[in-house]
């Protein structure tokens, strides 16, 4: 869709309104791959604004990989380097769009990485991207070399952004284990997740990664797991939840094993996202929900319900006997009976007794675990169409 609008006064004079970034980074998305001229016509009036851009070059790469045109794109990305000779980023941009996935027959990736560590070596995707490369080459054919280089970049990683580990830990585990590198074993906890070198890194998610990580027994030494990419898509789910949580203004609730407190977390496509806490404090018993006008499977939006009040204890002994009949603390974190895309996460957290758990669901029917998040539903007095309740 075009915003460009032509504004006629007496004189038929037409006045131009120019499109935003977000606009034409949209339109360009919604743009047939293959249609290079459009693609590189749209690029242009991205440049323009932001010369650098990761979407613009992301896409317009794309097209023209897949349209074999290899001496544009050497084109593109010397015109994106004479942008800016002191930024690592085109390098970056090149190993990711136009090289990857890297494998040991091609490891040009590699080469774009390397150059843009020799402009910047404190640059965190970079070091990031080649720790990654190394460990998809050590999955490939399991070397000493290939796991030292994993372990060298991702420590790196990790030392420029310490909660990196949340994710980096797995393959540091696994290549340190490899290397029998006592040294980087002793400072990874194998449990927790949130340590390097003793110290804890401040988590921005507002779940414990390694509930979320679908690993086998073994994993350490099973050299088979793509660790790596099971971590990193843990993490992006998780970034997703805990986008929703703080736009919903909602405190962490498993770093703090001292409460009795559960939280509903309902996050539908389409619809307001929505945050209800149950609570114990003594002998009060206190209901909290919250409602952003975003949508959950897109952005957040802002928070527009923030309400409270005083509960019975029966009310609260009622969820307590939902929970039970749906055996919540037994239930596993994830399960891929029922998957899909279009619908909602079901996400129920609780801390009693000291202990923290955390259950996923997409979209339950006609189950008890459904039947505790309904019950707090019903609690807040919320009006939901029953077309808005999946």
């Amino acid at each position: 869709m075009r915003y460009i609008m032509l504004i006629y006064f007496i004189t038929v004079f037409p006045v131009l309104h120019a499109q935003s970034l977000v606009e034409l980074e949209n339109d360009m998305m919604h743009t047939y791959i293959n249609d290079t001229e459009k693609m590189e016509s749209k690029a242009d009036r991205i440049y323009k604004i932001d010369p650098l851009n990761h979407t613009a070059t992301y896409y317009l790469t794309t097209s023209l990989k897949n349209n074999e045109k290899y001496d544009l794109l050497e084109a593109l990305y010397t015109k994106l380097r004479n942008v800016d000779t002191t930024s690592a980023v085109p390098y970056i941009m090149r190993a990711k769009f136009q090289y990857y996935p890297i494998t040991i027959s091609d490891t040009l990736a590699i080469m774009e990485l390397k150059k843009a560590i020799a402009i910047d070596s404190t640059n965190f995707e970079a070091n990031q991207l080649l720790g990654y490369s190394y460990y998809a080459l050590f999955h490939e054919n399991l070397s000493t070399y290939y796991a030292k280089q994993c372990s060298t970049y991702l420590q790196k990683a990790v030392a420029i952004n310490q909660e990196a580990i949340q994710v980096l830990k797995y393959p540091l585990i696994q290549t340190s284990l490899y290397l029998q590198d006592t040294s980087s074993i002793a400072s990874l906890s194998y449990t927790s997740g949130y340590y390097y070198n003793n110290t804890p890194a401040t988590s921005t998610l507002y779940f414990p990664i390694d509930s979320f990580v679908e690993l086998s027994i073994g994993w350490e030494k099973d050299y088979t797991q793509d660790v790596f990419h099971k971590a990193n898509l843990a993490s992006f789910i998780l970034g997703w939840y805990s986008e929703h949580l703080k736009a919903l203004d909602e405190p962490v609730l498993y770093t703090d094993s001292g409460k009795t407190v559960f939280r509903f977390t309902w996050l539908r496509s389409f619809h307001n996202p929505v945050a209800i806490r149950i609570e114990n404090k003594g002998e009060t018993y206190r209901l909290t929900w919250k409602v952003t006008d975003g949508a959950g499977g897109y952005a957040p939006g802002k928070l527009i319900t923030n309400k409270s009040k005083i509960i019975s204890v029966d009310e609260w002994n009622k969820f307590i006997n939902l929970l039970e009949a749906a055996k919540y603390w037994n239930m596993p974190v994830i399960s891929h009976d029922r998957m899909g895309t279009d619908g909602s996460q079901w996400i129920l957290e609780g801390i009693q007794n000291g202990n923290y758990h955390v259950v996923d669901r997409w979209t339950p029917e006609n189950s008890d675990y459904e039947k505790c998040g309904l019950y707090l539903i019903e609690l807040t007095g919320l009006k939901v169409k029953r077309s808005h309740m999946y």
